[in-house]
């Protein structure tokens, strides 16, 4: 039988931070999920971290180290769910995520392409800021920026087998940001404003770690090459 959400969890050597994930997830108001923790090559001890959460509802794959694009990928092409929501490993899950998306699917029936928002915490649960978006549609504002978190989307099954992230690694750390415009240039995006998940801001968060200002570079030429070649977003 179909579960209504398949949770994707990309992770890679958060074996310090994952339980805590975790255990947010299994506090939800809404039932009807699966887990799927998709490890990119860990070499810490994740996997006997993990351990004593996995059964039916929560499972556990490891893959050879390809970067978190092609984590969310495998994940997704694995996942029973209707729709996807791919949640980092180091961030939390508030009790209300779950529910509220199932509510606002169930009360607007074409809305396949959304995003719940989020505050910013500390490590020491503090707190740091918030997303101060209305909620509506937000296609023609996506272009100034990632105001989005991967933890707050979420996307019909069919449509994100159909536009899966790009896995090219100089990319990675801006993946999301390409696929978000990829697809608001085909489907409108809302943005609900209500808190449901904590992004948690700390020192070893991948995206404040890049190792050198060429890999910096390379990264953001990279994203500039696919967005001007794609013709649907320059449109946008």
């Amino acid at each position: 039988m179909q579960t209504f959400f398949s949770i994707i969890i990309p992770t890679y050597n958060r074996s310090n931070l994952i339980s805590r994930t975790l255990d947010s997830i299994l506090k939800q108001e809404f039932s009807d999920y699966e887990v799927l923790i998709i490890d990119d090559g860990s070499t810490d001890n994740t996997e006997e971290i993990i351990q004593p959460y996995l059964n039916g509802k929560i499972k556990y794959y490891k893959k050879n180290n390809e970067e978190r694009a092609a984590a969310r990928n495998f994940g997704t092409k694995l996942a029973n769910g209707k729709y996807i929501n791919w949640f980092d490993s180091d961030d939390i899950m508030l009790e209300n995520h779950l529910s509220e998306a199932f509510k606002y699917i169930s009360e607007n029936q074409d809305r396949f392409f959304f995003h719940l928002s989020y505050r910013i915490e500390n490590s020491n649960e503090e707190f740091l800021n918030n997303l101060k978006f209305k909620s509506g549609t937000v296609n023609h504002i996506l272009y100034k920026g990632n105001f989005l978190s991967c933890n707050g989307i979420f996307l019909l099954k069919e449509i994100a087998i159909k536009n899966p992230f790009n896995e090219i690694r100089e990319l990675s750390a801006s993946e999301d940001y390409e696929l978000w415009l990829r697809l608001a240039s085909n489907y409108k995006l809302y943005h609900l404003n209500i808190e449901t998940s904590i992004i948690v801001q700390h020192d070893e968060r991948s995206v404040l770690t890049m190792r050198s200002l060429n890999q910096l570079e390379t990264r953001f030429l990279t994203f500039i090459e696919l967005i001007r070649a794609n013709k649907n977003i320059v449109n946008l």
